[in-house]
C-alpha cells in the first residue's frame, strides 16, 4: 500500500496488509449479502406471494431470538477462529443448496430461504466484526474500525448499485451465486488472515471467578434493570412500536414495488438493489456529516424523537395519497434517518445505564420488546388491509412519539441520576455531549449537593462554551467547583472574567489561588499588569501559590529576579516544595538546569520523589540530559527507573541509540526496555531481536543449572535454586517484553501479567502471536517438569555458578557449598535471608529481594523478660524473630497483665503499629533468649512502594491477626 494512502487512512506499515484483508472480508460479506438479499426478496415477491409476507413477521421474531440464543451456545462450544473461517464455507454451501432448489416446484422454498436471510445476516455481522475483533490489538480497534465500517457500507452500495446490472446480465436467480462466489472469496481471504496470526482468546485476569451470564441470563438481568428505570420502560414500549412502524412501511413499500413491476422480476430486483444502494449511501454521508452536528445542537433523545415523526408524517401522507411515489419518497426518507441519524442515536442513549447494566438491557430490549413487536406486525398486518395499514401506522406514530417525548424527560432524569452518583459516562472525552446532556449538566450547577455541582462544572468546563455559567461558579461554596470554572474559563479564553478571577487571588484556600494565577497568566493580554497583579504573590504563605507566581512571572520576563527563589526552594524545602520547584523550573525552563536537576538526580541521600521530578524535569534539557538519564536506568528504585525512561521517552528517538546500549547491562536492562516502549524501537528490530535471542540463552541456560540442583533438599541448595527459577523467569520475561517492541503488544503483555497465575493459558497466547517460534523454547522455563533429567551433576552446576557474573547468585553459590554453622554470634546476609524466607509476610519475594531486606534490618539479641517493645509508646519499628519465643502481653487500667499471645521463630511483631501510626496496643516481652531482625518506619514503608508483593502480604497477615482477636 502507498505511504501516502496508508498516512491518509491512519494505517501503519506493518498493518497494510492485514487492513486490507479486512476490508475485504467487509467489502465482500456486505455487497454479497446485498445481492443475495435483493435476490430473495424479489424471489419470495413474484414467484411465491407479496400477499403472503405478513406471515412470514410472525415467525421472525422468534427466529431471530433463536438465532441470538443459538450463535452465543455455539460461541461457548466451538473456538470462535473455527467459526469465523467455516461460517463463510458454510453460507455458501447452503446457498448453493437452495439455488438448485429453485429450480425445483418446491413453493417453500421461497418462505425458508426468505427467513434465512435474516438468520444469515446475524451470522455474517457476527462472523466480519469477531474477525476484525480477533486481529486488531485494542489500540489498533480504536483506529481502524471506522475504516472497516465504511468497508462494510462500501461494499451495501456497490452491491446495491451493482444490482441492476448483473440481473440483467444473469438473472435475479443467479444473483445467489454471485453471493456464493463472493462469500469464498470472504473465506479465502479469512484463511489468510488467520494464517498470518492465528490468535486465541487472551486470558482474563484474575479478579474473580465469575461465570459468564448466558444470554437468557443477560435478558433476565436486564429485565429487572429496565423493571426500575423509567427511560427504560419507555424505551422497551418505544421498541415494539418501531417493529410494527417498520413493518407497516416495509409491507406497502414492497406491494407497492411488485405492483410497479409486476411481471418483471429483472426490473423489480434491478429497483430494490439500486434503492437500496442509494438509502445505503445517503445514509452513510448522513452519518458522517450531519449525525454530530445535529446530536450537538438538538439532543440525541431529540433526533429519536424525529423518526416517528417522519413516521406520523409519512403515515399521514398515505392516508391522502396511497401512490407509489409517496410511498418511495417515505421510505427513502424513514431508511436515510433511521440508518444514518436515528440508530447512532438509539444506541448513544444506552450510555445513560451503567456500564455493568449496559449489554444486559440491549439483550432484553433486542431479545423480548422488538421481536414482540416483529411478531405483532405480523399480526396487524395479517388482520387490516393494505390501504388500513397507513391509519395503523398513523396512530402508532402518534403513540410512539408520545412515548419518546416521555422518554426525553426520562432521559434528562437519567442524566442528573448519573452526575449525583458520579458516573457521568455521557461526557467523557471520546463521546462529545449533546445538548440535552449539556443543559442537564448545567441544571446540575445548582443543585445542592456539591458533588453533582462538581462534576457538572468540570463537565461544563471541558465540553461548552457557557462563560457566563462559569464566571458564576467562581462564588460556588466548594472550592473544587470554583477550580473547575476557573480551568474552564481559561480554556475558553474568556478575558471579560479577568477581575472575578483576580479578585480570587486573595481566597483563604491555597488551591484556589493557585489556580487563580494559572488562569490569570493564560488570560492576562498585557505582560505588565500580570508582573504588578502578581508579584505580591511571591510572600504569599503557601509554597504552591508562590511557585505558581514565579513561573507566572517568569513567562513573562525570563530575567525576573524570582528564579533564584526558585532555585533556592528546589535545594532547601520540604520534599513537597522541591518537587513543585523543579518541576516549576522544567515548565519555565532555566540555563542552569541541567546541572541543578543532574545534581538532584544523582544525591542517593535525597528523597525519591525529589529524585524522580528531577529525572522528569531533565527531559526539558533536551539531548544534554540523555548521559544522566541512561544511568538512572540502572537506578534500584522501579520508580526512578520508569521516570528516566518517561523523560528519556519525552526527549524523543535521539536517545534510541543510548537506551539501546543500556539494554545490554544487566542493571539497566528493565529500565531501557520501559524507555524503549515509548521511543519508536522497531526502527532497531534487529538489534531488539538480537537481544530476544541472547535472554532466551540466557534464561534457558539458568533453568538448566536450576534443574541440576533442585531435588537436593539442602535449605541453602533450594534457595539457590529457587534464586536460578527467578533468573531464568526474569530473563525470559523480560525476553517477551522486547519482543513486544515489535508486535502483538498488547497480548504479550497481557501474557506475561497472567504467567504466574494462568500459566497455560498464557503460554497459549504466546503461542498464537507471529513470532512465536522466536520465544518458544521459554515456555519449559514456566511450564518445567521437576522430573526431567538434568544435563550436569550439582558439583559442576555449583562451579559453573561460583563464576557466574550475577553477583547473587555468585554468593548463593558459595552460600550453598559451605557448612552451617551451628552457633553464630551475628547472622550473614545469607543467613538472614534463610531466615526472612520463613516468614509469612515476606513470602512472595525473591531471594535476591529478600537480600535487600536482609541489609536494612538490624539485629538485637534480648534476655528473657526483657522487654522488646512496650504498650503505649510509639511503633516506629517491627521485629521478625530470628530464634526463641516472646509474650504478647496488655495492661487494663487496673495495671493488670495479662497475655493474649505468643510468638515464635519466624513470626513478626510490632507491625500492626508500624502500619497504622498508632501507639502500640501491646507489650512484646522476651520469653527466654531472642534474637530478633528490626526494620524501621522508613525502611519498611520504602519496601512496601518498591515490592507490592509485601503489602498484599500484609494484608493476610492482618487478616489472620483480625480472626485471632475475633
Amino acid at each position: 500500500m502507498p505511504s501516502r494512502i496508508r498516512t491518509l487512512l491512519n494505517i501503519h506499515a506493518d498493518e497494510s496488509r492485514m487492513a486490507l484483508l479486512v476490508i475485504g472480508v467487509m467489502l465482500l460479506t456486505s455487497a454479497g449479502f446485498t445481492l443475495g438479499s435483493t435476490s430473495i426478496g424479489t424471489l419470495f415477491l413474484t414467484r411465491y406471494g407479496v400477499e403472503y409476507l405478513p406471515y412470514m413477521y410472525l415467525p421472525l421474531g422468534i427466529i431471530s431470538l433463536v438465532t441470538s440464543l443459538g450463535i452465543t451456545a455455539l460461541l461457548g462450544r466451538v473456538r470462535r477462529e473455527t467459526l469465523y473461517i467455516f461460517i463463510p464455507i458454510g453460507i455458501a454451501i447452503l446457498t448453493v443448496f437452495a439455488w438448485l432448489a429453485l429450480f425445483s416446484t418446491w413453493r417453500i422454498i421461497y418462505p425458508i430461504l426468505w427467513l434465512g436471510k435474516e438468520v444469515i445476516n446475524s451470522l455474517v455481522s457476527l462472523v466480519v466484526w469477531g474477525i476484525a475483533s480477533t486481529v486488531c490489538d485494542t489500540r489498533q480497534s480504536k483506529r481502524l474500525f471506522p475504516l472497516f465500517s465504511a468497508g462494510r457500507i462500501l461494499g451495501a452500495v456497490i452491491g446495491g448499485f451493482g444490482t441492476g446490472f448483473l440481473v440483467n446480465q444473469i438473472g435475479t436467480q443467479n444473483l445467489l451465486l454471485v453471493w456464493v462466489g463472493m462469500l469464498l472469496l470472504a473465506f479465502a481471504l479469512t484463511r489468510a488472515l488467520m494464517r498470518d496470526r492465528v490468535p486465541v482468546e487472551q486470558p482474563r485476569k484474575a479478579h474473580g471467578k465469575q461465570k459468564q451470564l448466558t444470554l437468557i441470563q443477560e435478558m433476565q438481568q436486564g429485565y429487572l434493570f429496565v423493571r426500575g428505570s423509567p427511560l427504560m420502560k419507555w424505551i422497551s414500549i418505544a421498541a415494539i412500536l418501531f417493529s410494527i412502524l417498520y413493518r407497516c412501511i416495509d409491507l406497502p413499500f414492497a406491494q407497492a414495488a411488485t405492483s410497479q413491476y409486476l411481471g418483471d422480476e429483472k426490473a423489480l430486483a434491478g429497483f430494490l438493489g439500486l434503492f437500496e444502494g442509494i438509502c445505503t449511501a445517503a445514509a452513510f454521508l448522513a452519518s458522517t456529516f450531519i449525525a454530530n452536528r445535529l446530536y450537538v445542537r438538538f439532543g440525541i433523545m431529540n433526533a429519536i424523537l424525529s423518526l416517528p415523526v417522519i413516521y406520523l408524517i409519512g403515515f399521514g401522507g398515505l392516508v391522502i395519497s396511497n401512490t407509489f411515489a409517496v410511498i418511495i419518497a417515505f421510505r427513502f426518507i424513514q431508511m436515510l434517518w433511521l440508518l444514518g441519524i436515528a440508530d447512532s442515536a438509539y444506541q448513544a442513549m444506552f450510555n445513560a445505564i451503567p456500564p455493568a447494566r449496559r449489554d444486559q438491557v440491549r439483550a432484553f430490549i433486542g431479545g423480548i420488546p422488538e421481536q414482540a413487536g416483529t411478531f405483532l406486525a405480523g399480526l396487524v398486518t395479517i388482520v387490516f388491509a393494505s390501504h388500513q395499514l397507513a391509519l395503523v401506522g398513523l396512530a402508532s406514530a402518534i403513540i410512539a412519539t408520545f412515548i419518546i417525548w416521555s422518554a426525553s424527560r426520562a432521559y434528562n432524569f437519567a442524566l442528573v441520576d448519573s452526575l449525583r452518583k458520579g458516573r457521568p459516562t455521557l461526557f467523557n472525552a471520546s463521546n462529545r455531549p449533546d445538548a440535552v446532556a449539556i443543559h442537564a449538566a448545567l441544571d446540575g450547577m445548582k443543585n445542592p449537593d456539591p458533588i453533582v455541582r462538581r462534576v457538572s462544572t468540570e463537565i461544563i468546563a471541558s465540553h461548552s462554551s457557557a462563560a457566563d455559567t462559569l464566571v458564576h461558579a467562581l462564588f460556588d461554596e466548594d472550592t473544587d467547583v470554583r477550580i473547575s470554572a476557573l480551568k474552564g474559563l481559561s480554556r475558553l479564553q474568556a478575558s471579560s472574567a479577568l477581575l472575578d478571577i483576580a479578585a480570587l487571588l486573595s481566597a483563604p484556600q491555597p488551591a484556589l489561588r493557585a489556580q487563580a494565577v494559572d488562569s490569570l497568566r493564560a488570560l492576562t493580554p498585557y505582560p505588565r499588569g500580570l508582573s504588578a497583579l502578581l508579584t505580591k504573590m511571591l510572600d504569599d504563605q503557601d509554597p504552591l501559590v508562590k511557585v505558581r507566581a514565579i513561573v507566572a512571572l517568569l513567562s513573562v520576563d525570563p530575567t525576573h529576579p524570582s528564579r533564584s527563589q526558585l532555585r533556592k526552594l528546589s535545594m532547601l524545602g520540604n520534599v513537597d516544595e522541591r518537587v513543585m520547584a523543579l518541576n516549576a523550573l522544567a515548565e519555565v525552563g532555566d540555563p542552569d538546569a541541567l546541572v541543578l536537576f543532574s545534581t538532584e538526580l544523582s544525591d542517593e541521600h535525597a528523597p525519591i520523589a525529589v529524585r524522580c521530578a528531577a529525572a522528569s524535569a531533565l527531559a526539558s534539557c533536551g539531548t544534554f540530559a540523555i548521559p544522566e538519564l541512561i544511568t538512572s536506568l540502572a537506578a534500584e528504585h522501579t520508580s526512578l527507573k520508569a521516570g528516566a525512561a518517561s523523560a528519556l521517552g519525552k526527549i524523543g528517538d535521539v536517545s534510541l541509540p543510548a537506551v539501546l546500549g543500556s539494554l545490554a547491562k544487566l542493571d539497566s536492562e528493565e529500565g531501557a526496555l520501559l524507555a524503549l516502549d515509548q521511543l519508536s524501537a522497531w526502527k532497531e528490530a534487529g538489534q531488539i531481536r538480537k537481544h530476544i535471542k541472547l535472554r532466551v540463552e540466557s534464561s534457558l541456560r539458568f533453568e538448566d543449572l536450576r534443574l541440576a540442583i533442585h531435588q537436593n533438599k539442602n535449605e541453602r541448595i533450594q534457595m539457590l535454586a529457587d534464586s536460578l527459577q527467578n533468573r531464568a523467569r526474569r530473563d525470559g520475561t523480560f525476553a517477551l517484553k522486547a519482543l513486544s517492541l515489535l508486535d502483538n503488544r498488547e497480548t504479550i503483555l497481557v501474557a506475561i501479567e497472567n504467567l504466574n497465575h494462568q500459566v497455560s493459558n498464557a503460554l497459549e497466547t504466546l503461542e498464537s502471536i507471529r513470532e512465536a517460534a522466536l520465544i518458544r523454547p521459554l515456555f519449559r522455563v514456566w511450564e518445567s517438569v521437576d522430573n526431567t533429567r538434568p544435563t550436569m551433576s550439582v558439583d559442576d552446576a555449583l562451579a559453573e555458578l561460583t563464576n557466574e557474573k550475577d553477583g547473587w547468585l555468585c554468593a548463593c553459590a558459595n552460600f550453598a557449598k559451605e557448612e552451617p554453622m551451628e552457633t553464630l554470634t551475628t547472622l550473614s546476609t545469607m543467613e538472614r535471608v534463610l531466615l526472612l524466607r520463613r516468614v509469612p509476610l515476606l513470602v512472595d519475594l525473591s531471594p535476591a529481594d529478600l537480600q535487600r531486606v536482609a541489609a536494612i534490618a538490624t539485629e538485637y539479641d534480648f534476655v528473657n523478660d526483657e522487654i522488646i517493645c512496650e504498650q503505649g509508646e510509639a511503633g516506629d519499628e517491627m521485629y521478625l524473630i530470628v530464634s526463641g519465643k516472646v509474650r504478647i502481653v496488655v495492661n487494663n487500667e487496673s495495671q493488670t497483665e495479662k497475655e493474649i499471645a505468643r510468638r515464635l521463630t519466624g513470626d513478626v511483631v510490632g507491625e500492626m503499629s508500624l502500619i497504622s501510626g498508632d501507639t502500640r496496643i501491646a507489650s512484646v516481652i522476651a520469653l527466654g533468649d531472642v534474637r530478633v531482625l528490626c526494620i524501621d518506619r522508613l525502611n519498611f514503608e520504602s519496601l512496601l512502594r518498591e515490592r507490592p508483593e509485601v503489602s498484599l502480604a500484609v494484608m493476610r497477615e492482618l487478616c489472620k491477626r483480625l480472626k485471632e482477636r475475633g
